[in-house]
Formats: structure tokens, sequence, C-alpha cells
């Protein structure tokens, strides 16, 4: 009986009465048994054995004997999983979960070796928690035993429990591995290949992950190597590509050649990008290992290069860039002097933009950056000269800087003023400074350092064609001069409006009005 169908009445044409109602099958019934786990019962029907569920709703299972006779028949279970059916005349016959079948007939040899065999009849048998026993008709007694569960486990085809793993001396995945090798090894030599290898392969994983709770660590990419030594490495790296572990699938592409694969997953992994990148030019040496980051495209490239340039490896992206035939950018990486080697001052200064030029020489063409490293080394050697000669001026780096930096020095002391300006003039020649620009350097060099009587003196004797009136009233109101300093300036503006608009400016209301005299519009402009 089982216990949600108790008490429970079995007649012989099928119908089933209960507590909790009654169900008609479709068939006799010459004996039933529930399974030890309550959820199936099994029924004994002419030749026939049918497996229901515990609610008698569908058929799980059905299978016909083959002889054997009907002769006090009985059923039961071994287990939960296997029906066990006897009759008197020593047939016993086995019938397993997926329809499987064992059977034989009790008896022993009756005339010693090669006599046939004399079969003995069932007097008495008794189901028991692990399996079932017997007398026969001369008394003797016999035992059936299930296979322990614990020892299933182990001998399973694909087992990988803790017993078998420990029986095979070898980790979970190593079990599952070679487990798996042995399977592949079958589908191989039958002809299978190619895509249908590979699902084949990637289902069987996903059956062991799934169905016994275990975990891959890497199997996919063990896989892929196996495949691969196997002559199979389109399928292995098909396989390889289904990793979801990037610290197992990484050293799998690199070990299967996929290089640029590799990079690309590792691209959001500082560190495992920085492995991977190491190991392909251990593996390549520096030229191969540009000559193939070549062909990860732009994509790629990039990939190197923002890695190289946020690490601040300079000397890897440097030679990197030169093999790409990018000796512009290269050079101008190190005249950036980004990352290592970065020197202070002129001195680390000049051997970068040195080292840029020879990069740019490999070369032709690239005239222009040549030209413009040439005249700034030319700059460093003429700012040395200039601080050895006037000691205490910080002269920047410009052309520009370089004059300021004498105009501050003759503020300090006038006496060098005649020796200064040459210095400027001299500058100005040598970085070929027009006289135009010169003049507004100056102009405004000297309105900030109050040198007033240079500033006066620049104005008068600089030539008509450079003079601008603008410019040095600009600089005595920007630098606050004396109203008289600038009002000198202010005469001598040309435009009338102009001086109008200066005087005002700086506070000369008289001088306006005088101004605009004449000019209604531009009294108004001041209140009359």
């Amino acid at each position: 009986m089982h216990p949600t169908l108790t008490p429970v009445v079995a007649l012989s044409n099928g119908t089933i009465f209960s507590s909790k109602g009654s169900v008609k099958l479709g068939f006799n019934i010459d004996a039933m048994s529930w399974s030890h786990n309550g959820k199936y019962v099994t029924f004994l029907t002419g030749p026939n054995v049918v497996v229901m569920d515990q609610a008698l709703t569908s058929v799980v299972t059905k299978f016909s004997l083959q002889g054997g006779g009907r002769n006090k028949l009985g059923i039961g279970w071994l287990g939960s999983d296997c029906v066990v059916v006897w009759n008197s005349n020593g047939d016993i016959t086995l019938i397993g979960p997926y329809g499987d079948e064992c059977k034989w007939k009790i008896g022993l040899s009756a005339a010693g070796e090669g006599a046939a065999a004399k079969a003995r009849s069932i007097k008495e048998f008794r189901l028991e928690v692990d399996g079932a026993r017997w007398v026969d008709e001369e008394g003797g007694l016999w035992f059936i035993g299930r296979v322990p569960e614990v020892i299933e486990d182990i001998y399973n085809p694909g087992s990988v429990s803790t017993a078998a793993c420990a029986l095979l001396q070898q980790p979970v995945g190593d079990a599952v591995t070679t487990m798996l090798q042995i399977k592949m090894k079958e589908m191989i030599e039958k002809g299978v290949k190619g895509n249908e290898l590979v699902h084949r392969v990637l289902e069987m994983v996903k059956g062991y992950e799934g169905g016994k709770g275990w975990r891959s660590e890497g199997i996919r990419g063990k896989i892929a190597v196996w495949l691969k030594s196997r002559g199979l490495e389109e399928e292995g790296k098909a396989v390889a590509k289904m990793e979801p572990e990037l610290m197992f699938l990484i050293p799998v592409l690199l070990e299967m050649g996929m290089y640029k694969l590799a990079a690309q997953r590792a691209g959001s992994d500082t560190e495992l990008l920085g492995m991977c990148l190491w190991e392909v030019e251990r593996k390549l040496g520096r030229e191969e290992f540009c000559n193939e980051v070549k062909t990860w495209g732009r994509e790629g490239v990039g990939l190197v290069k923002k890695y190289w340039r946020e690490q601040g490896k300079e000397r890897d992206l440097i030679g990197f860039l030169i093999s790409l035939g990018q000796v512009v950018k290269a050079a101008d990486v190190v005249v950036a002097g980004m990352g290592e080697g970065n020197g202070d001052g002129d001195g680390g200064r000049e051997e970068k933009i040195k080292e840029a030029l020879k990069i740019l020489n490999t070369q032709k063409g690239n005239d222009f950056q040549k030209a413009t490293l040439t005249d700034e080394l030319e700059l460093i050697s003429w700012r040395k000269q200039m601080q050895q000669q006037f000691v205490g001026i910080d002269f920047g780096h410009s052309v520009v800087s370089l004059v300021e930096g004498l105009i501050m020095y003759s503020s300090l002391d006038p006496r060098e003023g005649a020796v200064a300006n040459k210095a400027m003039n001299d500058t100005a020649k040598k970085f070929k400074v027009s006289d135009t620009r010169l003049v507004k350097i100056k102009a405004w060099g000297f309105a900030r350092t109050k040198q007033w009587g240079a500033f006066m003196n620049l104005q008068q004797n600089c030539p008509k064609y450079l003079l601008d009136s603008d410019l040095f009233v600009r600089c005595a109101i920007a630098c606050d001069a004396p109203k008289v300093e600038v009002g000198r300036y202010i005469q001598g503006v040309k435009d009338g409006y102009k001086r109008f608009k200066l005087w005002v400016e700086i506070g000369e209301m008289e001088q306006a009005r005088k101004e605009a005299s004449g000019n209604r519009s531009w009294l108004e402009e001041i209140g009359g």
C-alpha cells in the first residue's frame, strides 16, 4: 500500500478503491507493488509489466515478458528503479528504469561440467531492502542484491563523484576531461568532425555542468587544446571561444595562437591584457610581435597603443609606432617625454629632441617636423648662453620668453640695458622674429617693468612704418603709466575720435571736451 491511497483495494478488472475514491485502469490486474520511495506503482497484467506514477494518471514504462509461463507469478521492487518478476518455475526477470532486462532460471548442473542445467522451482520468495531472497524446491537459499549507490557513483561511465575522482586520483575537472576525451575519441573514429563535433562536445559539457552540479573550471579550454593536438585546430578554436571564464580563456587562446582574440577579450582587464601582450611578444620576439599586431586592424592596434600609453611604457610604444611606420607619432611621444626616462630642464629635453630627430631621419620627408625640432635645439643652446651671461633670470622655453627675460634683466640693472637690448636684437635676428613683433614684445615688456624711459625711447626711435600709436597708448594704460606719460602717447594718435575716447578712459574729461569741441554727438556721450 501507499500512504496517499491507503487503504487500497485492487480488483482484477483494473479498478482500484481507496478512501479518496476509485480509479479505473485500462487493463486487468494480476499483481501490483509500490516502489520503496512511493513515487511509482507497477502492475502485472497478463504477459506485460506496466509502471505508473503514484497518481495513476500516466504510464512511465511498459514491458512485455517473453516465455516463462504464468505459474504463480509475483512482482516487486529492488530499490526504487528496478522491478523484479518471478514465478514458481524458477524464472526471474529484472527490469531496469529504461526498459533493460536481465533474466535467468534457477538451477544447478546435475551431472557435472557440460551437462544441462536442471531448473528448480521457487517455493518461497521474499523482497528485502537491498535485494531479494528465495528458497528453491531442494531447500537451497538464494539471494540477489542491489549494487550499492556509492559503487555506481564510482564505476558509472563519466562519473565525477568524489569517490570516483579519489579512485582515479584526479581532480573533478581532470576526471571529466578524461571521460570527455574518451567519448570524443570514439566520435572522431566514427568520422564525426567540424560543426557537428563541436556541437556534441559542448552539449556534453553542458550535460556535466547541469546534470551533476559541477563547475567546468576551464574544461572547454582543455578540450580545445586536446582537439588541436589531434589535428582538429578549427574545431579546437570553435570550442575555445565558448570558454566563459577569462582567467581560463586567455591562456587557451594564446596556446591556440589566437592572439588577436586573446587581446580583445582581455582588453577590459589591464592586468590580463598586459600578461597577454607580454606572452605574445615572448613567443614571437619583438619584430614578429609588431608584425602580428599590424594584422589586428585599427581596433587591435589602438588597444595596444592605449595600453602602453596608460602604463607609461614609453620605450614599448615608441618601438611599436616605429614598426608601424608612424615615425612622426613616435617622435611626438619622445618629445612629450611621458613616462620613464623624463629628464629635468633643458638637458633632458635636449636629449629627447635629439632622439626624436634620429627617429624622423629614418624616413624620408617629415621636413616640417625636422625643422621644428632643429629650431628648438638651437633655442635650447641659445637659452643656455643667455643664462650664463645674464645670471638669475628664468628665460622660459620660447623666443618671446627669452626677450621678456632680457627686458626683466635690464629693469633690474639699468647699467646693462644696452647689453640686454643688443641680446634682444640678436635673439630676434637668430630666430627670425619680425621687426613688428619685436617692437610689440619690447613695448609690453618695458611697460610691465615700468621702464618708461626705455619705453619712450622705443617709440621715438621706432621707424614710422612700424609705429603703432595705439600699441604704446594701450601698453601705457594697462601698465598704469603716469597720466602725463599716457597723455604724451595719446597726442600721437591720429584719429580724433580715438583720442577723445582715450582721454575719457583715463579720466581726463577736460581734454576730452577739448577734443570734442564742435562735435555735438561726442559731447552728448559725456553729458555735454
